[in-house]
């Protein structure tokens, strides 16, 4: 039988979740199976038959056969739905059982750096003020992209208990993507960000103010970040402030 694996059955109670990586990287197959990416928190063995038969089928003639990924070399690339893939030749195979367009979108994880000038000497230039905000708006933009990616791969839903009203009123004055983003990252519950939620958003070699940037969301330094300051920080810098 195929086996199905959620992200959760897989990690440890204070691990947080990362929305960015392959599910399949930590899922191990059996000799005769092929694991497949459902989402970002469902990975999939299935039996090399059986794709091979669903590589067949009439909706994805059009792709010339899924290939599989036996012995790809593993270099992480971001893809143009947001998401981390162990491998180009991963991007690709999702793409075509998916039947829908991936492409690299850069080479490491997401979500993709924006260049700040030509490369110098190597040293690394203190954070702005204006760095923090275009990292703000940077990360805005990432969370709507998982957040619309998650809504077509059916797990926009959150497993958790049912909503209670301080939550709901913290997604509704925190906005879309960004109160979104909080709630999947907030794996204890409790409407704090510690910094092992925090780390899940596993940036610093690409964005080196990543970490200033959450530093300067505790606006009353207890080491963790509430959910009106997670808001205030994303929404700080807005005109609709």
């Amino acid at each position: 039988d195929d086996y199905i694996k959620s992200w959760e059955d897989n990690q440890p109670g204070d691990e947080a979740l990362d929305t960015t990586k392959d599910p399949c990287q930590k899922v191990k197959c059996s000799r005769h199976k092929v694991c497949v990416a459902q989402g970002y928190q469902r990975a999939m063995c299935i039996s090399r038959k059986k794709l091979e038969h669903r590589i067949k089928l009439p909706g994805t003639k059009g792709h010339g056969g899924c290939k599989p990924c036996h012995a790809a070399p593993l270099a992480a690339v971001c893809g143009s739905d947001g998401h981390t893939y162990s491998s180009a030749c991963k991007l690709e195979q999702q793409a075509c059982l998916a039947s829908k367009q991936l492409t690299v979108r850069c080479e490491g994880q997401c979500p993709c750096p924006t260049p700040h000038g030509p490369a110098g000497d190597g040293k690394q230039e203190p954070c702005t003020g204006q760095d923090l905000a275009d990292l703000g708006d940077r990360l805005r933009d990432w969370f709507q992209l998982l957040r619309e990616n998650a809504k077509q791969n059916g797990s926009g839903g959150l497993p958790a208990s049912p909503a209670t009203a301080l939550e709901r009123s913290v997604a509704a004055s925190c906005k879309e993507a960004v109160g979104w983003m909080f709630t999947r990252l907030d794996t204890s519950g409790d409407l704090f960000l510690e910094a092992a939620e925090l780390a899940a958003i596993n940036l610093d070699k690409y964005e080196v103010c990543i970490r200033a940037f959450f530093n300067s969301c505790d606006t009353s330094k207890d080491g963790r970040v509430s959910a009106p300051e997670w808001c205030f920080c994303f929404w700080r810098e807005s005109a609709s402030c």
